[in-house]
């Protein structure tokens, strides 16, 4: 699988590994796992799943991708869903309304989030400030809405755990070792598929034993 890059400018593969190196944290805010009533809500999003919003205020781009000193936040999805932690999840959607600020000659546009499954298997990257977009000071950057993966040529995410793994990072490192820019406010909003309840997965798995007891008569 090869990870995209999704910003308000432009949807574009990007060359390399498709999985990024995990690194243990080394902030203290870093690898924990969001509680669902912990900076996320939900809601109803009918037939195409649900929407759960995590709140950036506060987190800090440090160096580039895989850096001990980045910022690394552990979603658990699955109970945000209302879900027993471990259900695997598939994400669909995208969305951001976020405030951000760089330092110094930090460009906004170097400000990137991962999203991964635990095992830091990257499938999305996201500039919110846009790729062509090389802005100093501060900055909103809204998608307007969700976006859809699919839709972007970007592949579902599927997290077989239930836990979305986020990185952020700085592409280009003003600063080694220091704050590059700070997401100093907003959400970023992620789409997932509907959960069949335990009933209709019972009902579907009966349909297959029906089948194949027609195929072997």
């Amino acid at each position: 699988m090869i990870a995209k890059t999704l910003s308000a400018a432009a949807v574009m593969a990007i060359a390399g590994s498709a999985s990024a190196q995990f690194l243990a944290p080394t902030h203290t805010s870093t690898g924990a796992k969001i509680a669902p009533t912990d900076n996320v809500t939900a809601m109803s999003r009918g037939t195409t799943g649900s929407v759960h919003s995590f709140d950036v205020t506060g987190i800090n781009s440090w160096d580039p991708e895989g850096s001990a000193n980045n910022e690394v936040y552990l979603f658990d999805l699955a109970a945000a869903a209302g879900q027993p932690s471990g259900t695997s999840i598939t994400m669909v959607g995208l969305g951001w309304d976020v405030f951000q600020s760089t330092v110094g000659p930090s460009w906004g546009s170097e400000m990137v989030v991962s999203f991964a499954d635990s095992a830091a298997n990257v499938g999305v990257y996201l500039t919110p400030n846009g790729t062509g977009a090389p802005l100093a000071g501060s900055v909103n950057s809204s998608s307007g809405g969700i976006l859809d993966l699919t839709d972007n040529s970007i592949p579902n995410l599927v997290l077989p755990d239930g836990v979305l793994r986020l990185e952020f990072f700085d592409s280009y490192d003003d600063y080694p070792g220091g704050i590059d820019g700070h997401w100093d406010s907003g959400t970023l909003d992620i789409a997932i598929a509907p959960i069949p309840a335990p009933s209709a997965m019972g009902l579907l798995g009966l349909a297959g034993v029906a089948a194949l007891g027609r195929k072997r008569r």
